[in-house]
């Protein structure tokens, strides 16, 4: 990858990874067929040696961004269970003390990595420490986040599964939780596990283990995970979705492992919630476009709860606009006796981000398109 360097220096004993790379969009759609035949004989090779065990080729991963409160409990946790395997923290410019708290405890942690990601965004990080990863000859990487909580033993569980299962890729359930018991975390954890929250989709729900098209990413074959070219990087969001999707059109396999659900912390302000759902609509948005991939029903409804409210001051001169906006209050205003109120209030800020953050992807796109039209 060009624009890629890496710089290492050590202090008593520790070691610090300060990455750089320039921005890089990927399009494999001119050699697919090549690359399928590629991938196929690569993972056949890899495969065959994983008879070997897999826990001295792994590596943890965690993106970070203004994580402080959560990352050194979760890094004790990890230690406790895996003493010994590589940990790298990619901190996408966090402001909290979180750097300082990362290389604080580095010293005493000659396996704890540091890794700077200058281009801020989560999927340039992972692409990055991928790549070092794989040529450094590792195989597997383990991905987690820092705002999670997770089973004793979870990597090499985690690890296991993937070589048994013969995956390319594994993923595990996201259960919502809340350190506090009441407040907006609380309410959005039990929006979270509602389906007002994140309607049907499958690693949200209890559907157990088997062959899926896509789910929260917890582990990857390094060499899949190259040859795909790793996340796109013009994707503001959504990724995770893009690379599944990449990856089952190139013969892979992903495997969602029920029994190592992981209970994570969602976010716990309202203005939080509109600007990750805000970036979810538009690149929803980039995705229907890049793939040509039909929607599906409940991404399509916040953006009709959207447009439902924004015809309320016609109704005014024709009643029948009013109903689409009525149903949708009705229903939120039901939930609420079950979720709470905080929870429906959170609702309705997450689908009125994500809503209209589609419906600004949408022109987005069009636009672009219709320049590129006229280029």
């Amino acid at each position: 990858m060009r624009g890629f360097e890496v710089y290492q220096t050590g202090a008593r004993g520790c070691s610090f990874l300060c990455l750089k790379a320039a921005s890089l969009c990927l399009d494999l759609k001119n050699f697919n067929h090549w690359f399928e035949s590629v991938l196929r004989d690569l993972t056949g090779c890899q495969r065959a040696q994983d008879q070997t065990g897999g826990m001295e080729s792994s590596l943890v991963i965690i993106p970070v961004l203004n994580e402080v409160s959560y990352l050194p409990t979760l890094l004790h946790r990890l230690r406790a269970a895996e003493p010994h395997i590589p940990i790298w923290i990619v901190d996408g410019g966090s402001t909290d003390g979180c750097v300082q708290k990362t290389r604080k405890m580095s010293m005493t942690d000659p396996d704890l990595y540091l890794l700077i990601n200058e281009n801020c965004t989560q999927a340039h990080g992972l692409n990055m420490a991928a790549q070092c990863a794989y040529r450094q000859g590792y195989r597997y990487m383990i991905r987690m986040d820092a705002h999670a909580e997770y089973m004793h033993g979870f990597v090499t569980r985690l690890v296991r599964v993937l070589c048994e299962k013969n995956a390319d890729s594994v993923t595990v359930p996201l259960i919502a939780t809340s350190k506090q018991v009441s407040g907006w975390q609380a309410a959005n954890a039990r929006l979270q596990r509602s389906w007002l929250g994140h309607g049907n989709a499958a690693h949200r729900q209890d559907t157990g283990s088997g062959w899926v098209q896509h789910g929260h990413h917890a582990a990857f074959r390094l060499v899949c995970f190259q040859a795909l070219g790793g996340y796109d990087t013009c994707l503001e969001a959504c990724e995770d979705v893009d690379y599944d999707r990449r990856l089952i059109a190139a013969g892979g396999r992903i495997w969602q492992a029920a029994q190592l659900a992981v209970h994570y912390y969602p976010r716990a302000a309202p203005r939080g919630v509109w600007v990750q759902m805000w970036r979810n609509g538009k690149a929803r948005a980039a995705l229907w476009h890049k793939d040509k991939h039909r929607p599906q029903i409940r991404q399509v409804l916040p953006l009709g709860a959207a447009l439902g409210l924004a015809m309320m001051p016609f109704a005014t001169f024709v009643p029948e606009l009013a109903l689409p906006a009525g149903l949708y209050l009705v229903t939120l205003c039901m939930a609420g006796l079950f979720i709470g109120p905080r929870a429906a209030l959170l609702a309705f800020v997450s689908h009125m981000g994500f809503g209209l953050g589609l419906l600004f992807g949408i022109f987005s796109m069009q636009a672009v398109f219709a320049k590129a039209l006229h280029t």
